[in-house]
């Protein structure tokens, strides 16, 4: 029987890979990554957004409405220098001497009050009958006794209405007719006993205070 060579097993070679041949990996997916976000991105993702009040929707204004505003109407309180001429009820203060009394010069303010109320009635009678000659007079008498106590706001209407009268707007400077004329007058008259009453009951308290019984010869 023939002898079998015994040769050496050897194990087969490991194949070595060279840098040209090294095998590459191919990824499982070809999509993008995304972007891993910051902590600070990530709280911003995650917190809520506070929640914004509704505004309320805003109602109808005066104007819309046609209502008028009622701060638009009150009107502002008048100061003392708006209603009498300080300085020059002093000068008819003056009158009466240091001695405290002021006796004179109130008796001088109650001849007004009564030359205030009988011009009032001449200038409705004078209104009746048209005379536009008269309601001059009369707004100049009333302008004149008015600018003596310092009572301003009478003072200024009774020298339109006396302009009036004579067919004249001093304010726009231009000739008037006979019509407009009378119109003016009457639309003066209110406004004027207003300012009268006001400045009346001004001047009692002031006299009041000063120790005057200003109720005892009120009509």
């Amino acid at each position: 029987m023939a002898a079998i060579a015994s040769t050496p097993l050897h194990a087969p070679p490991r194949a070595t890979a060279s840098p040209d041949s090294a095998a590459t990996v191919t990824p499982k997916s070809t999509a993008p990554l995304e972007p891993v976000p910051s902590a600070l991105e990530a709280d911003k993702t995650t917190l809520p957004s506070p929640a914004i009040p509704a505004q309320r929707e805003a109602g109808p204004t005066p104007a819309d409405t046609g209502t008028p505003s009622t701060a638009a109407v009150r009107p502002e309180p008048l100061s003392d220098e708006d209603i009498i001429d300080m300085e020059q009820l002093g000068q008819i203060l003056e009158l009466d001497g240091e001695d405290g009394n002021y006796d004179f010069s109130w008796s001088m303010i109650t001849e007004y009050f009564d030359q205030a109320a009988r011009t009032f009635l001449d200038m409705e009678e004078a209104m009746e009958v048209k005379d536009l000659v008269k309601l001059g007079e009369l707004g100049h008498f009333l302008k004149g006794s008015s600018a003596q106590l310092g009572v301003t706001r009478v003072q200024a209407i009774c020298e339109n209405v006396q302009h009036y009268g004579q067919r004249r707007d001093q304010e726009r400077e231009v000739d008037i007719s006979a019509e407009e004329a009378l119109t003016m007058i009457t639309n003066s008259i209110d406004p004027v006993k207003k300012e009268y009453g006001i400045a009346k009951e001004w001047l009692k308290e002031f006299f009041r205070e000063k120790g005057i019984d200003v109720d005892a010869d009120d009509d």
